[in-house]
C-alpha cells in the first residue's frame, strides 16, 4: 500500500513537470488497469514542444509547421505552411509569418481584392479607378474624384488630380487664395494685369494700360506664370524664370523673348487644350516686331522676326502646341487671341483677328518669389 501511494505521488509530480517540459495540456495518469496515459504531444503555444519535423520550421523546439525565429519562446506559424493563397510572398524572419501581397490583392492571406481592383484574379480596375499608364496599378479616376466648381479633374497621368482655377488651390480646389495670389499653393503673386482691346498700338511701356502694375516691387523670383482669360475659358502656364527683371515680364514693347523655357506646367480650362501637369520643355515668342513663318511654312512655335514694332506677339508653346497667344497689339488692327492650337491655317492664331468674338479678354502675369 505504501508503495502504491508513492507511485501516485510520483505520477502527480511527473504530470506538472511534463506539462512544463513537453507542452502537454492533459496528461492522464494510468489507473493501474492497463489504460493508456495521455499522448503528451505539445500544442505549439510555447517553444518547448516536440521539435521541428522538417515540414514547417527550423529545429527550434516548435511543433510541425511552427517556428520561433525571433527566439522569444513563442511558436508561430512558419511560411512553409502559409502560401499567401498563391497571391503573395510569405516572410517569417521577424518571428511571425506575414504575407506581402501581389498587386491587386489584400488581406492577411492575400485572398481578397485590394481597393480599386476587381475580377477573379483581382487584376481589373474597379469602378472609379483606372490604369491610364498601363503599369498594372489601378488608381482613382476622375469618375470617383470631385474638384468642385473651382477646378477640373485630370487623370491622363495615371491618377486623378484636381487642376484648380486661379485663385483657388487645394486637393479639391476648395481653398481660396488671398487677393492677388494664385497657383497650386497660392504662392504666386500677380504683378501685371490688363484687359485686352482691339485697335491698339503699344510701342512703349507707358502705352500699355495695366490696371495692375506691381513688377517694380519684386526682388527675386524663380517661376513665372501667364494667365489668359477668354470669356469662360482660361489657361494658366507657369515656367522657370527666364529673366531676373520682373519688369520685363509684361507686354514686350522694348525687348524680345525668343527663348526656350523649362519646367512648363499648364492648367487648362478650355476644351481646346489639355492640361499638362507634368513639367515639360517649351518656348516663348514675345516681341513687338513683325514676323514670318518658320521652316514649316506656318505661323507657330518657330517664327522669324522680320521687322521692328509692326505686329506684336506674346506666345507660350510646349512642343508643337500653342498654349496661349496674344498677337497684333502693335499695329492698330484687330487682335489675335487663343488657347491651344488654332483650328485654322496657323496654329499660333496669327492673322485670325478674332478678339471681337470675346467679351472678356484679360492677361495676367504672376511670379513665385
Amino acid at each position: 500500500m505504501r508503495s502504491l501511494l508513492a507511485l501516485v505521488a510520483l505520477s502527480v509530480l511527473c504530470t506538472a513537470a511534463c506539462n512544463q517540459i513537453f507542452g502537454v495540456d492533459d496528461l492522464v495518469v494510468g489507473d493501474g488497469t492497463g489504460a493508456a496515459g495521455g499522448a503528451g504531444q505539445g500544442t505549439g503555444t510555447t517553444a518547448s514542444g516536440t521539435g521541428g519535423d522538417g515540414t514547417g520550421g527550423k529545429n527550434d523546439g516548435c511543433g510541425p509547421g511552427l517556428q520561433d525565429n525571433d527566439d522569444n519562446g513563442m511558436c508561430e506559424p512558419a511560411c512553409a505552411l502559409d502560401t499567401c493563397s498563391q497571391n503573395g510572398v510569405c516572410d517569417d524572419g521577424s518571428g511571425e509569418a506575414v504575407c506581402a501581397c501581389d498587386t491587386g490583392w489584400d488581406g492577411d492571406a492575400c485572398s481578397v481584392c485590394a481597393t480599386g481592383y476587381t475580377g477573379r484574379t483581382c487584376s481589373q480596375c474597379d469602378t472609379g479607378y483606372q490604369d491610364a499608364d498601363d503599369n498594372g496599378t489601378c488608381l482613382l479616376s476622375c469618375t470617383a474624384s470631385t474638384c468642385g466648381v473651382n477646378g477640373v479633374c485630370e487623370d491622363a497621368s495615371g491618377t486623378a488630380i484636381c487642376i484648380c482655377k486661379p485663385p483657388f488651390s487645394g486637393v479639391d480646389c476648395s481653398t481660396a487664395c488671398d487677393p492677388g495670389k494664385a497657383g497650386t499653393d497660392c504662392s504666386f503673386r500677380i504683378i501685371y494685369g490688363l484687359d485686352l482691346v482691339d485697335g491698339v498700338t503699344w510701342l512703349l511701356p507707358a502705352d500699355v494700360p495695366y490696371d495692375i502694375d506691381d513688377a517694380a516691387s519684386v526682388a527675386a523670383f524663380d517661376r513665372v506664370a501667364y494667365r489668359l482669360i477668354l470669356d469662360d475659358h482660361e489657361v494658366w502656364a507657369e515656367m522657370d524664370a527666364f529673366t531676373t527683371d520682373a519688369t520685363m515680364l509684361g507686354i514686350p514693347v522694348d525687348w524680345v523673348w525668343d527663348v526656350p523655357v523649362s519646367d512648363v506646367v499648364v492648367s487648362s480650362f478650355s476644351p481646346n487644350l489639355t492640361s499638362m501637369p507634368t513639367p515639360a520643355a517649351g518656348n516663348i515668342e514675345m516681341w513687338s516686331a513683325c514676323y514670318s513663318a518658320g521652316p514649316n511654312g506656318v505661323y507657330d512655335y518657330d517664327d522669324d522676326i522680320t521687322g521692328d514694332d509692326c505686329y506684336g506677339s506674346l506666345q507660350v508653346h510646349v512642343g508643337t502646341t500653342t498654349v496661349l497667344a496674344f498677337n497684333s497689339w502693335a499695329n492698330s488692327g484687330g487682335i489675335d487671341v487663343g488657347i491651344g492650337n488654332s483650328p485654322g491655317q496657323h496654329p499660333d492664331w496669327t492673322f485670325t483677328n478674332n478678339g471681337a468674338a470675346f467679351t472678356t479678354k484679360r492677361l495676367e502675369v504672376y511670379v513665385h518669389e
